[in-house]
């Protein structure tokens, strides 16, 4: 079973997260009310999640992040505060937080969050197992390429290339020569794969966009919401960062979701354009108001009652990180086309 690290000095916080929430997603935790009692625990055992409050009474979030990071704990931090901004979210993204809740946050959203945080924890320590029997596999069939080449020469390095990479589409499931490559100078294979998703690399736009969709089908559960996704299967690979991606795509459909109080469909779809890759996210909720409209993008401005208006905003600046733009199209009542465009090479 999964364990979460609370790390917040409000009794009433850690009481609904340790005794309502968690339990009731199949997670077990540990509460600390101070850095550095949080940070003792972490050294006692390293815990799956790490829920942190950015006011403590010893230490700052922020503080507590940095030694975090200098202590080498590859362990996801979600960081809480009542006190946002886009800087501190920003600053908190860069130490290696995964994500952010503003206080007082609902069930639901604290649900969203936790659950997407872990599932990429999950993901990401299947690819590093993946990537261990990869590496195994190469060192066995690099053996055998040895002894042939010895004995009669008759097998060539392509044809163990393709036997490599035939095997690392077995057991990865990946495209054809995305984990595998030739150093034409030394003759020799090498392998690159997809460890440190915080690093800009390769992706193609399905997988974050499919994490997006299947975290959301935790928020339509009591509305009636068609999900639609049309993905553009010759769409190339975008050099971006896909856990930033997946906030940003996270964003947008959470949105779209709010917007369709009582039901609707919701459409994704991706499409290859001219050296950029286009990823709509369509809604046929209320639409939104020219006035609105106009500052959607503005830190801080919103118009939900719970609202933080950081979401759009941070979606707008990772995008724009990426040399990319985001837009929206809306009607009032005949919903809204949010639109991300990414160079395929930033």
């Amino acid at each position: 079973m999964e364990e979460i690290l609370i790390i917040d000095d409000s009794q009433q916080i850690c009481s609904m997260l340790a005794e309502y929430i968690l339990p009731e997603l199949g997670y077990t935790s540990v509460i600390a009310n101070t850095g550095r009692q949080g940070l003792q625990r972490l050294r006692q055992r390293l815990p799956d999640l790490i829920l942190l409050d950015l006011q403590l009474p010893d230490i700052s979030g922020l503080d507590l992040l940095r030694l975090i990071a200098q202590e080498g704990y590859d362990v996801p931090v979600i960081l809480m505060t009542a006190h946002g901004s886009e800087g501190i979210a920003v600053e908190a993204f860069r130490l290696g937080a995964r994500n952010y809740m503003i206080k007082p946050f609902s069930e639901t959203e604290a649900q969203a969050v936790i659950d997407q945080a872990l599932r990429e924890r999950r993901l990401r320590r299947e690819k590093e197992q993946l990537t261990r029997n990869l590496q195994q596999r190469v060192k066995e069939l690099t053996v055998l390429y040895s002894i042939g080449q010895s004995v009669s020469a008759l097998l060539d390095l392509e044809e163990l290339l393709e036997r490599i990479v035939e095997a690392a589409v077995y057991i990865t499931r990946a495209e054809e020569g995305f984990l595998l490559l030739r150093d034409p100078n030394a003759d020799e294979l090498y392998l690159r794969a997809a460890k440190n998703l915080g690093e800009q690399r390769a992706q193609r736009m399905r997988m974050p966009i499919e994490d997006t969709l299947a975290l959301a089908q935790l928020n339509t559960r009591n509305v009636a919401i068609e999900i639609i996704f049309t993905p553009d299967h010759a769409l190339p690979q975008v050099l971006c960062n896909a856990d930033q991606l997946r906030q940003v795509f996270l964003n947008l459909v959470l949105n779209a979701i709010d917007a369709m109080a009582d039901g609707g469909t919701l459409t994704v779809r991706t499409t290859a354009g001219q050296n950029v890759a286009l990823i709509e996210i369509e809604d046929t909720g209320v639409g939104i108001p020219p006035d609105i409209r106009a500052h959607l993008f503005e830190p801080f401005f919103t118009n939900k009652p719970n609202g933080t208006g950081l979401g759009l905003s941070i979606s707008a600046h990772i995008v724009t990180q990426h040399n990319g733009q985001i837009e929206v199209e809306s009607s009032e009542g005949a919903g809204s086309t949010f639109r991300v465009v990414l160079p395929y090479e930033p």
